[in-house]
């Protein structure tokens, strides 16, 4: 299991260990290294790789709860809304066999994490099992009271709010909560003057990409990491007409003209991960290869993860869904940074495998020529 140290400078240090070397984790930088057995340091994406060839679980999404108390407009998991999740003794015991199981990171996830009158003390399991934790949210649950109870911020590698446009209107009616942006806001604010790593994240689409260029100047003037994400694919649901709020050619060259700022931006590619180095427990307790997919590998409140994790009903599951495609092998570096091809949607989106993995190409192409336009804009 993991083991928790401080750096001569005082600075939490994490420590894994792994078939494949010593995973490690600094708090002062936030990243992922490995001292393999070869004597080699290795960086995340290489460390990662080299986890992959040992199917070792580094990384857990936990989804405590499917429930949320908002309905976003573009949100593909209405699909868990009546899902309660666990309650805290077995939650808790969750938590433990993630631990248990070599796990360094956990992700806590929903639904909406802040309706779980425990997750202060889901939290807190997490850092006293040493795990590094992150959770998205939407922010509107918190209260300052809250983060006085929160384990120390060192203990946290992120925190993501959802932010859905750049006004309070606009922000308001995607999410159809009243009142939402500004405790959004309210708890971004204060977790960053409380020192927490926090950040905000907008899904773009048709309905708000207007208002993008007015969203990263907010974020820059209260000093806050916004992350964009184009990715706009149905998922969990099966919700084809989230298909439709994606952008065109035309509309991502006109962000590009509109948002002079994304050229600030760095695109880089991300391999996925998921049934090797990565999996999901969803909030029944269900190990899945990835929150992408509804596949059971098994509940762990019956077996331990490590075991269920190498089975070969996991090995074969995952083999099928999460191979590279091949025209993948081939794409050349400076289109592939701005991919994000997600494997595991290609289960539930209802498209046949080569349109998918063509959708994600059209949506790369389209993602250069708007950060493309972005720096053109910017320099005229």
């Amino acid at each position: 299991m993991a083991v928790r140290t401080r750096t001569s400078t005082g600075h939490a240090l994490f420590l894994q260990p792994t078939p494949a070397g010593l995973v490690t984790y600094a708090a002062i930088d936030k990243r992922i290294r490995l001292l393999s057995t070869s004597g080699r340091v290795l960086e995340e994406l290489q460390a990662m790789e080299s986890l992959k060839a040992f199917n070792y679980p580094l990384k857990c999404k936990y989804i405590v709860t499917g429930k949320c108390n908002q309905r976003c407009y573009h949100c593909y998991a209405e699909s868990r809304f009546q899902i309660s999740g666990l309650g805290t003794d077995d939650a808790i015991k969750v938590i433990d066999h993630i631990a248990e199981a070599g796990t360094l990171f956990i992700e806590f996830f929903g639904g909406e994490v802040g309706l779980r009158s425990d997750f202060v003390e889901l939290l807190r399991r997490a850092a006293d099992r040493n795990l590094v934790i992150s959770f998205f949210t939407n922010g509107t649950l918190f209260e300052r009271h809250h983060l006085a109870e929160f384990p120390p911020s060192d203990s946290f590698s992120g925190i993501v709010v959802s932010i859905l446009a750049g006004t309070e209107a606009e922000h308001d009616r995607l999410c159809r909560f009243k009142g939402a942006w500004e405790r959004a806001w309210n708890f971004a604010e204060t977790l960053r003057d409380a020192g927490y790593p926090v950040s905000l994240s907008v899904s773009v689409t048709r309905e708000n990409a207007t208002s993008l260029n007015r969203l990263m100047c907010v974020a820059e003037s209260r000093r806050l990491r916004l992350r964009t994400i184009f990715n706009t694919y149905s998922e969990i649901s099966r919700r084809r007409d989230i298909l439709n709020l994606a952008l065109n050619d035309d509309e991502f060259l006109e962000l590009g003209r509109a948002t002079p700022s994304l050229a600030k931006m760095r695109f880089s590619y991300k391999p996925c991960f998921g049934g090797s180095v990565t999996y999901a427990i969803d909030p029944n307790g269900d190990l899945l290869a990835c929150d992408h997919v509804t596949t059971s590998l098994g509940n762990v409140l019956k077996d331990p993860i490590a075991p269920l994790w190498a089975a070969t009903e996991a090995r074969e599951f995952s083999r099928q869904v999460y191979d590279t495609p091949d025209g993948c092998r081939s794409c050349p570096d400076e289109l592939r940074q701005y991919c994000t091809y997600c494997p595991a949607s290609t289960l539930n989106a209802g498209i046949p495998h080569a349109e998918w993995v063509a959708h994600f190409c059209a949506l790369a192409k389209r993602k250069r020529l708007m950060h493309f336009e972005a720096f053109r804009t910017g320099r005229s």
